[in-house]
């Protein structure tokens, strides 16, 4: 995991003020504007997290499909 960078106050508040001063902006485009990157590792590991629930989901209702096929043969 990469190093978390860390802001003067100053440089906190100067990017506050130009957040406001461009409220037409979203908070990512001012972000970028002021060079300030978001957490790619942060994204990779929520959508990897999305993928991972979304097949243990599969795998239940497999399970419970299969199951069901057993028992009726019994």
């Amino acid at each position: 995991m990469g190093k978390r960078r860390t802001y003067s106050n100053e440089m906190k508040e100067e990017s506050v003020q130009y957040l406001l001063s461009h409220p037409e902006k979203t908070i990512t485009a001012v972000a970028e504007s002021l060079g300030i990157r978001r957490d790619e590792e942060l994204f990779k590991l929520k959508r990897e997290l999305a993928d991972t629930k979304e097949e243990r989901d599969i795998l239940k209702k497999a399970l419970a499909i299969f199951s069901k096929a057993n028992y009726s043969y019994i």
